[in-house]
């Protein structure tokens, strides 16, 4: 499972569709973690997953979804 989530990670979007995005909404970072966006919430109230509010938005890193993902 580790080696997929991986590989979604590494693989969205592609470069034909849009230009790589450096952060991802909650909700956009559930998906691609296969787990609830309460679970992410969760997750960065406790300190296991990093996320920055910019303009009110709470984002993640992908390069934090990588190593999340690494450790899971």
């Amino acid at each position: 499972m580790q080696g997929q989530i991986q590989s979604s990670i590494r693989s969205m979007p592609s470069a034909a569709q849009e230009p790589a995005r450096l952060l991802y909404s909650k909700r956009d970072s559930a998906r691609m973690l296969s787990i609830s966006v309460r679970k992410v919430d969760y997750l960065i109230a406790d300190g296991r997953l990093k996320a920055s509010r910019i303009d009110g938005r709470v984002l993640i890193h992908r390069d934090e979804l990588a190593r999340f993902a690494s450790k899971a």
